[in-house]
């Protein structure tokens, strides 16, 4: 600031202190110093003083300095204000603009309005100074009031950030306060320096049948909730909405189940979608359990339907709607505690912990729902969901007939209760331990039946019963044990027979066959990458898309011998998920760089000259081998990263189509492989032609047409046997070629290489400790080139 500019300001404030005490006072005053402090919360121009039982008067206020804060406001209102309003009768208003420059007064009027536009109270030579700091002050020389008139200074909100009318009230443009829908001023009362006065307005006792007949009011702080009384069911299926009435149950019931099958998908789609759509819905228990029953119910009815094609998947969309249902029995808690519900139809069983609280040592919790039981870690599951979590079991009848799958025979007929198990409002749906069932039959089984826990399976558009993740422990007559690695929302039921129909039950031979040809093909994958490393080929052949896909197919076995069922730990299963993922697609990228070095081979046949070293250089085939998976795992991770591990394998998961980043690639490298092969025998072909039988060259051709026949089993052509998994002979096809495709490499690159042979006898004999009886060339594993002909076989 220039040295002029602070006694120029000073001499301006004295000078109007001066004025402010007639200029004949040598005790200098300061209003914006000097003022009493207000914060009466009724003095806002929106606070209707109807209700007020004694009127405010602010007579004790004249001639004096005055500055307002608080929830009511910060300055004195300049438009006319309607009279019982700001805790009074007739409120005071400024007839005159606000001053905006600092130190600056202004002297005006001000007026209260009485009786309409009768009368209006005028008051002269009130003051109003703007200070520094951004507020004013006020003087009213005299505010008078009388027996039958009450008067008070009126003010509002300069501005109405942070919200300043305090909570449940809202700030208005206007700088009035009004409060929040669903709330309201309790009569009588003076608002409080804290609070604007604004309660909850209990709509159910304001307006009784607000709701409507056969419904039940229920008060929230700021709103209220409808629902049907028991015995009634909403005519809009889950969501109270304008013009919702209460259907008897039994009604609802009889007029769902004469409704036709597509009719009926579409009542419960709707269910599903205001579901759904739905997350905070807020529904009382006994509702919930009310519509479970109508539910539970109408499944029954659904039995004796004419039309059954579509009973599994009305079945799975009411197995859907259940579990909806069953988050709403399950209380927020921070206690542990157990709740039972039990009706005809179903039994619902619900045990929470809350953060701090433990089970006994030893006894892990048992639930028990119409004698079937679950036996869950729940401790170990709140330890990783911030100290809380909650299993619900519920057994529920009627369902067993409509998800049998088979109504003709017995071969598939479900021997229990439909059972659902669920961890609601949990992060992750995998458990820490396997979780224990034991399900009552519902009919002594036959001696020759199997009995199989399976569970519900809606994936893909197919709905299922499925044994993945499920082991049966054992069977009696009335029980039978089971143990699942997961809950989520899947139904776990028994099936019998010995054809399992829709059980994807594995067939035996398959259970052994798998681990013996993943093994058979390890060991030849490593004799191959042996022979790679250690035989010194000649210089013109490159081998190292052969020795790099051997490595690979043989880390991406032996991942998956290892690792597929290591799902205990979430993150270790993520890992080697990813990991596969990787092998796998590194795997055909570089089938795909072996299958371009043949071609880039073949397509030098049709010229008699010395070829050369083939293919690409070894560090593009590293760079491409290794970095295109790499860009593709990525890729995957970072938009998908929970798609790595599920429940009951460490693979990649179904949801989203998350599948298809290992299809995608490995569909379109077998396509341009085929496509290469194509290519291949057609020049082959035309160079055959052109040649004669006694050439060396058109005898190491036809050994080349061999080769590439046989390498459309090791560059993943009988990976497309993959699609058609239904087949159990394309299953057994597709296990034995997918895993020997090492056995093919060896036999092809390695026994079928003549040096090579006799680099494995001069190994086996050295081995063997027997000297050579002939004498050997210098090098005996050597690709050589025949005079005659251009390329050795192996090329």
């Amino acid at each position: 600031m220039n040295s002029w500019c602070l006694p120029l300001l000073l001499a301006v404030h004295t000078g109007f202190l001066l004025q402010l005490q007639g200029g004949g006072n040598n005790a200098l005053f300061d209003p914006c110093l000097q003022y009493t402090l207000l914060n009466d919360s009724w003095r806002n121009k929106d606070f209707n003083s109807s209700t007020l039982a004694v009127y405010k008067c602010d007579d004790a206020l004249s001639n004096k300095w005055l500055r307002f804060v608080g929830i009511a406001g910060d300055i004195m209102v300049q438009k006319n204000v309607s009279e019982y309003h700001s805790g009074t009768q007739c409120s005071i208003y400024l007839n005159f603009i606000h001053p905006d420059t600092v130190y600056e007064t202004l002297t005006g009027s001000a007026y209260c309005q009485w009786k309409g536009n009768a009368q209006y109270v005028h008051f002269m030579n009130v003051m109003e100074t703007a200070c520094f700091g951004g507020f004013y002050v006020y003087m009213i020389p005299e505010i008078l009031c009388t027996d039958r008139l009450y008067t008070g200074i009126s003010l509002m909100h300069s501005s109405c950030q942070g919200n300043p009318c305090g909570p449940n009230a809202t700030c208005l443009t206007s700088g009035g306060c009004v409060c929040d829908s669903g709330f309201n001023r309790q009569d009588n009362t003076d608002p409080t320096p804290e609070s604007y006065g604004c309660i909850d307005i209990d709509e159910c006792t304001k307006e009784p049948g607000i709701c409507g007949s056969n419904t039940v009011c229920t008060n929230t702080i700021g709103n209220y909730t409808c629902s049907c009384e028991t015995g009634f069911f909403p005519s809009t299926g889950t969501v109270w909405d304008l013009g919702t009435i209460c259907i008897d149950l039994q009604q609802k019931i009889n007029s769902l189940a004469v409704q036709e099958s597509q009719n009926l998908m579409t009542t419960l789609s709707n269910i599903m979608e205001d579901l759904e759509n739905s997350p905070d819905l807020v529904i009382p228990e006994t509702v919930a359990i009310d519509i479970l029953t109508t539910l539970v119910n109408f499944a029954g009815r659904l039995v004796n339907m004419t039309v059954q094609q579509d009973t599994a998947e009305i079945g799975s969309l009411l197995l859907k709607i259940y579990e909806k249902f069953l988050l709403f029995c399950v209380e927020n808690t921070q206690n542990n505690y157990t709740a039972n519900v039990v009706t005809p139809e179903f039994e619902i069983s619900i045990m929470a912990v809350g953060p701090g609280s433990r089970w006994r040592l030893g006894a892990a919790p048992v639930l028990s729902a119409r004698h079937n039981t679950m036996e869950i870690d729940i401790s170990s599951i709140a330890k990783k969901n911030n100290g809380s979590a909650a299993a619900v079991l519920m057994s529920v009848s009627g369902m067993d007939t409509l998800l049998s799958g088979s109504s003709a025979t017995n071969d598939t007929k479900v021997y229990s209760d439909v059972t659902i198990a669920l961890v609601p409002r949990v992060n992750g749906s995998r458990l820490p331990e396997s979780v224990n069932f034991t399900f009552q039959h519902k009919q002594e089984p036959p001696k020759d039946g199997r009995l199989t826990c399976v569970y519900w399976e809606d994936r893909g558009g197919v709905q299922r019963w499925s044994t993945e993740g499920c082991v049966t422990l054992g069977s009696v007559s009335s029980h039978t044990a089971c143990s699942c690695s997961h809950l989520s929302t899947f139904a776990i039921i028994m099936q019998t027979g010995q054809d399992q129909g829709g059980v994807d039950e594995e067939d035996p031979i398959l259970t052994w066959l798998s681990p013996i040809c993943m093994g058979v093909g390890m060991i030849f994958l490593s004799l191959a990458v042996l022979s790679f490393l250690f035989c010194s080929w000649n210089p013109k052949v490159n081998n190292t898309a052969r020795l790099h896909l051997s490595l690979n197919l043989l880390l991406a076995h032996l991942l998956f011998s290892l690792g597929i069922n290591r799902t205990q730990n979430q993150l270790v299963c993520a890992i080697i998920a990813g990991l596969l993922h990787y092998a796998f697609v590194s795997s055909f990228v570089w089938m795909f760089l072996e299958a371009l070095q043949l071609f880039l081979l073949v397509r030098g046949l049709n010229k008699v000259q010395v070829i050369q070293r083939e293919g690409l250089k070894t560090q593009y085939l590293l760079l491409i081998g290794y970095g295109t998976p790499l860009i593709v795992v990525g890729v995957s991770a970072g938009l998908f990263p929970s798609g790595y591990g599920s429940a009951t394998m460490c693979w990649l998961s179904m949801e989203h189509g998350f599948l298809w980043s290992f299809l995608g690639p490995m569909c379109m490298i077998i396509g341009i492989n085929c496509l290469l092969f194509g290519i291949m025998l057609w020049n082959l072909r035309l160079t055959l032609t052109n040649m004669k039988s006694d050439v060396s060259q058109a005898k190491d051709t036809r050994l080349i047409i061999f080769k590439i026949l046989a390498q459309c089993i090791i560059l993943g052509v009988a990976w497309l046997l993959g699609f058609w998994q239904n087949s159990l002979l394309a299953q057994y096809l597709f296990i034995i070629l997918s895993s020997q495709q090492g056995t093919f490499i060896f036999i092809v690159h390695c026994l079928f290489n003549r040096e090579v042979r006799e680099e494995y006898v001069r190994w086996f004999s050295l081995l063997c400790r027997v000297e050579s009886t002939h004498s050997r060339r210098p090098s005996v594993c050597e690709d050589t080139l025949d005079e005659r002909s251009e390329p050795s076989a192996d090329e």
